[in-house]
This record gives structure tokens, C-alpha cells and sequence, in this order.
């Protein structure tokens, strides 16, 4: 027996530690440098919306994965780039082996995702996909928000099919 499908509203209270940080108002140069290699070498698209094959290369923002910049004080370095060689979304971890990652702007800690893959509230549509409601990936328990680009990736290929 299947279930119809149906819209699940979760409501999740997430406490996290943040701590002391300063205020970051604008990006660092290794971010910016970053920033345009990731674009020079062809991935200037949101990789959340690659995930339901949709080539989308508007709002594009810098997402750090593995350390947040306000973690960065607080990170465990080898930690961050055992995940980022696990996620190597660009294949920069494979490239620098094991050259020890040491802040938050490493580009093999960034992402581009689009504004609202990235920061999208929960329950606003996004733009691209009919049925995301999860919003970005900072508002959103990651398993849900791939979940989502995932399971959009099919509708929209069945969409595509019928139509």
C-alpha cells in the first residue's frame, strides 16, 4: 500500500554553540581568489540545484561546508579537510592531498550554492523547482535538503517526459 504524498512540516529546535567570532563584513581575499578560481574552472552554478540536474547560475554565494567562518577559531583543521576530501564537490581536495587546510576561505571548503539553496527560509519556494520547501542548507538538516533536490530531480525529469 503507498502513501499518497503529502506535505510534512517539522518543527526542529537546533541549539548550537557559536563562539566568540569577530564580525565579518567582507570576505578575505583568499574568499574572493576562491571565489573566482571555482567560477574559472566551470562551476559557477549552485551545486544544490545540480543535485536535480538543473544548471542554475543566478544568486550565486560561497557556502563553507566543513567550517563555518564564524567556527573558524574553534575548528579541528583535520578534521575540516577529512570532510572535505570526503565531499570534494570540485576535486581541489584530491589535487592538495594532504596540504594541511588552516581557515575557513580553503577552497576546498567552499561551495556555490544559489541564495536560496543556500539561505532560502523554510517553506518559501524556491524559484527553480516547484515542491522544494526546505529552503537553503542553513535553515535545514542536510539529509532533508538533499532529500529534497534529490527526489525534485526525478519529478522534474517525469515533468519533462509527459510533457
Amino acid at each position: 500500500m503507498a502513501v499518497e504524498a503529502h506535505k510534512l512540516t517539522l518543527q526542529i529546535s537546533v541549539p548550537e554553540w557559536v563562539p566568540t567570532h569577530g564580525d565579518r563584513k567582507n570576505a578575505s581575499a583568499e574568499f574572493e581568489r576562491n571565489r573566482k578560481q571555482i567560477i574559472a574552472d566551470g562551476y559557477g552554478y549552485c551545486l544544490g540545484c545540480a543535485i536535480a540536474g538543473i544548471r542554475n547560475d543566478k544568486d550565486l554565494q560561497l557556502h563553507h561546508f566543513a567550517v563555518e567562518w564564524c567556527e573558524a577559531n574553534n575548528a579541528d583543521w583535520d578534521a575540516a579537510l577529512r570532510r572535505a576530501k570526503m565531499i570534494d564537490p570540485y576535486g581541489y581536495a584530491a589535487k592538495m592531498g594532504d596540504t594541511p587546510m588552516t581557515n575557513e576561505d580553503d577552497i576546498r571548503n567552499l561551495m556555490m550554492l544559489c541564495q536560496p539553496c543556500h539561505t532560502g527560509k523554510p517553506g518559501e519556494p524556491h524559484p527553480h523547482i516547484a515542491g522544494w520547501l526546505s529552503g537553503g542548507v542553513h535553515y535545514c538538516p542536510e539529509p532533508i535538503w538533499v532529500a529534497d533536490r534529490v527526489s525534485a530531480g526525478k519529478e522534474e525529469q517525469e515533468a519533462q517526459a509527459d510533457g
